[in-house]
């Protein structure tokens, strides 16, 4: 990293960022020593953006500075808010030389008309290397919220984070929002009063080890169209919160078709028509996500019947003759240097097709041309087609 450091951003000016995670180390660097810097397991500053369903696990470590500001999710954040987020990573700092400025909390550092709303720290804010310092200030869930910032349903291990108290300082805002509890009370649901345990959080014993973790969410939001007779194959996204991988299934899928476990979506669909396909995606501990998606399988237009070509009447023109399976049906034709691809039935004309009557001359061909002639109903519908 940078004198800003972050597992996604060193820097977050507007914006979102949801249901993302980091892990592994996030370590500033600065060449040399800046009037701030700012580290945080997501990002290091956040300016007038929202972090939500998100977590960290990273080990993080802020640069020297004359002011440093360390968070194991965001080091420093401004006018945006922190929403059903947690952070689960060390943080501590590098050695400054002179007098210096340092915050360090195992959510945030800094917080300026931010609102931060369901969230936890778990993760050890190291408060050995501090010699030097003019002051230093270290705390459980935040070290400063200020201007019109709130903190509220929030909740740190004082035994992980080493800390006794959620906040350290106010400029006015209410500090009671960030509550401190012991390790089993934190694996505990009954904790954490009005966090939703049905759609948005989950515990169990052997995941994020027993602290609660953001439930699946099933990101694939359609399913691309099939054709029948032809091979299909879709990976199906989500996030996964326990990080264990996600078990996929299904139902309501058309013959031929099946998902597997892994998410992949595939087979050569028999039959046509719309299926509403239900969907469920389990993770390592249990906790489920569905989603009902359309899926719609076409089908090719068939040949031309009794479809004949041959030379036109007049010299470089060539003729086409064929049965019209309705006495409704019209056609017409395209001459191109690439060959068409068959058209599913029922869709469009081509823009560039021209009207056709059966048997009169086609100007313009020539070796090396392809023709392509499709038949379509009143509602200018492909029914058949030739190339």
């Amino acid at each position: 990293g940078g004198v800003h450091a972050g597992g996604l951003a060193g820097y977050l000016s507007g914006g979102s960022v949801e249901r993302s995670y980091s892990t592994g180390k996030v370590s500033g660097k600065a060449n040399a020593i800046p009037d701030s810097t700012s580290a945080g397991g997501l990002a290091g500053i956040a300016n007038h953006a929202t972090i939500a369903n998100s977590f960290s696990g990273a080990y993080v470590e802020v640069a020297a500075s004359k002011n440093m500001y360390a968070g194991g999710l965001v080091g420093s954040l401004g006018n945006g808010e922190i929403r059903n987020s947690y952070a689960m990573g060390m943080v501590s700092n590098q050695t400054a030389s002179g007098l210096y400025y340092l915050q360090a909390a195992g959510l945030a550092a800094f917080s300026i008309h931010s609102n931060i709303v369901n969230t936890y720290a778990a993760g050890h804010v190291d408060d050995s290397n501090a010699d030097g310092t003019l002051f230093a200030l270290f705390n459980g869930l935040i070290v400063k919220i200020a201007g019109s910032s709130s903190v509220s349903g929030s909740y740190f291990d004082r035994l992980t984070t080493g800390q006794t108290v959620g906040i350290g300082a106010s400029d006015g805002p209410d500090q009671s929002g960030a509550v401190g509890k012991s390790t089993a009370e934190m694996r505990d649901p009954s904790t954490y009063v009005g966090w939703n345990f049905e759609e948005v959080w989950a515990l169990h014993p052997s995941i994020n080890d027993g602290y609660p973790y953001l439930r699946p969410v099933i990101l694939t939001t359609g399913l691309a169209d099939g054709v029948k007779s032809e091979l299909y194959s879709l990976r199906l996204e989500a996030f996964d919160g326990a990080g264990g991988g996600i078990d996929w299934s299904a139902s309501g899928l058309p013959e031929g078709l099946a998902l597997d476990a892994s998410g992949m979506l595939h087979g050569t669909p028999r039959e046509t028509g719309a299926y509403d396909v239900a969907i469920t995606a389990r993770d390592a501990g249990g906790a489920t996500a569905s989603a009902t998606l359309r899926l719609t399988v076409a089908e090719r237009a068939p040949e031309i019947a009794d479809f004949g070509i041959g030379p036109g009447k007049a010299f470089g023109t060539t003729s086409v003759t064929a049965e019209p399976a309705d006495s409704e049906h019209a056609f017409a034709y395209m001459l191109d240097d690439v060959g068409a691809e068959r058209p599913l039935l029922g869709e469009g004309l081509p823009e560039d097709a021209v009207a056709y009557t059966l048997g009169r001359d086609i100007p313009g061909a020539s070796p090396g041309h392809f023709l392509t002639m499709y038949e379509i109903d009143a509602s200018a519908r492909m029914r058949a087609w030739q190339s």
